[in-house]
């Protein structure tokens, strides 16, 4: 569990600095959806489909509650 925990705080810093992503950003993390959906439930991001250029859907995720997500992760600011 502690290894879920650790990758769940990496997606929220990574999605604290660049924003939306997806899945495909957070490929160093294996099955990342499992976490995205964690953070989900824990009320720290949120989901919306997307449509890119080449016509294909993916689910882009967001910080829903940004002090709730440094809070996460243990910053201050």
């Amino acid at each position: 569990m502690k290894t879920a925990r650790t990758n769940m705080k990496k997606i929220v810093k990574i999605m604290l600095e660049q924003g939306e992503v997806t899945a495909s950003d957070i490929a160093h993390i294996s099955n990342s959806n499992q976490y995205f959906v964690a953070l989900e439930r824990l009320g720290i991001i949120g989901s919306r489909w997307h449509t890119r250029a080449n016509g294909t859907k993916c689910k882009m995720r967001f910080i829903k509650d940004r002090a709730k997500a440094i809070k996460f992760i243990g910053v201050i600011q």
